[in-house]
């Protein structure tokens, strides 16, 4: 389990540290830092997987994943050279990730990688070397069971089919019908255990019914024109997985007819309870489309449902999410939420709620959300 986060100049992350627990949450206002937190952490949790082409192009991992919306230039606070991300595990191992923006001599930007145990490694981009020694140790692929969710209802809703044997949902909850339709046959406790947990929080809700269905889908095919090969875009049509919903008297609503906050639940449910739940959850709005009271058995369920888990399997599944929501809270202490604020010069703060000097005083009449909607951010 991740036990620390360091921030150095990442995006508005001046010199920022998140300590973490099993279940953390992050509150405070729009432009804080919270989503900046998250993808810090996403980012430096995927240096221990492998990217598609690695060992095809002159590019190193990290040039793959520091590209485009990610590159560099566009992480680092303005008016530094670079940023800095670590982790601490519980073990006491330390791992992070320097970069340097190119000077003027310079053209691409400088990493460093340093883990405990191994001499720092230190790649400058592009370049044509192999992947990183560094990156392929274990230390690095225990880090990397991590998914950062981006849960999409209109996504989840539409009708999917299985293009691995073992179907996982997409970070933005694509594939949600394929999924429970593997689990229905392989793994059908786990379905149900799902639909109880949904039931607790919508009550009208009762199952997930899935049944075939034609999709149009679009690849890829390579056609010879003269002595090349192009590829040109082909719709073709497979059979795939349709999703709806039972509600109470037997009604069946269609996936895509479903309440926001319905389909959301499920994806997030869904995944922690999948065969191959990661190990590490980021979440954005947690509370998203949740009326207040769904938003207190969603805490509760999700407390449960990883005391079962490290019960079971002896694996501890950690989750940091944001919110905006004080009633979310309610299910909440203080020492798991962490409170972020924007100082006069623009640079993210982060305190933990319970430090607050009259956080004892306070606590002893209100929950930790309405402590958090009394004394906000500015302290």
């Amino acid at each position: 389990m991740i036990t620390d986060v360091q921030y150095r100049d990442f995006k508005n992350l001046q010199h920022v540290d998140l300590p973490l627990g099993a279940f953390t949450i992050l509150v405070g206002p729009n432009g804080c830092g919270k989503s900046s937190m998250l993808q810090g952490l996403h980012l430096l949790s995927q240096l221990g997987l492998r990217k598609s082409g690695e060992n095809q192009h002159k590019t190193h991992r990290l040039g793959l994943l520091f590209s485009k919306r990610w590159h560099p230039a566009r992480l680092t606070r303005s008016g530094s050279g670079g940023f800095r991300l670590s982790v601490l595990q519980e073990r006491g191992e330390h791992i992070s990730l320097s970069c340097t923006l190119p000077g003027e001599e310079e053209e691409a930007p400088t990493f460093v990688v340093e883990a405990p145990g191994c001499q720092p490694e230190r790649v400058q981009l592009p370049g044509d070397d192999n992947p990183a020694i560094l990156l392929n140790q274990p230390r690095f692929k225990n880090i990397s069971s991590a998914v950062f969710l981006h849960l999409d209802a209109a996504l989840m809703a539409r009708p999917s089919f299985m293009e691995k044997e073992r179907p996982r949902m997409e970070n933005n909850g694509e594939g949600l019908a394929s999924v429970f339709d593997y689990l229905a046959g392989a793994w059908p406790d786990r379905k149900l255990a799902i639909e109880a947990a949904a039931r607790v929080i919508i009550p009208r809700f009762r199952r997930v019914l899935v049944e075939p269905a034609r999709i149009t889908r679009t690849v890829q095919r390579a056609f010879a024109v003269g002595n090349q090969s192009v590829n040109v875009p082909t719709e073709e049509e497979v059979w795939g997985h349709r999703m709806a919903l039972e509600m109470d008297g037997g009604a069946k609503v269609p996936a895509d007819m479903a309440s926001e906050g319905t389909i959301l639940a499920l994806g997030l449910l869904t995944l922690l309870h999948h065969p191959d739940c990661p190990r590490l959850v980021l979440l954005d709005d947690l509370d998203r489309a949740l009326h207040l009271g769904a938003q207190v058995r969603l805490i509760r369920l999700i407390r449960q449902i990883q005391k079962d888990i490290q019960a079971q399997k002896d694996i501890q599944v950690q989750i940091v999410a944001t919110t905006h929501s004080p009633w979310l809270l309610q299910e909440v202490d203080g020492e798991d939420i962490r409170v972020l604020s924007t100082g006069p010069d623009g640079a993210a703060r982060c305190r933990t709620l319970s430090d607050h000097p009259d956080y004892a005083r306070w606590r002893r009449m209100m929950t930790a959300g309405e402590v958090w909607a009394n004394v906000g951010e500015d302290w």
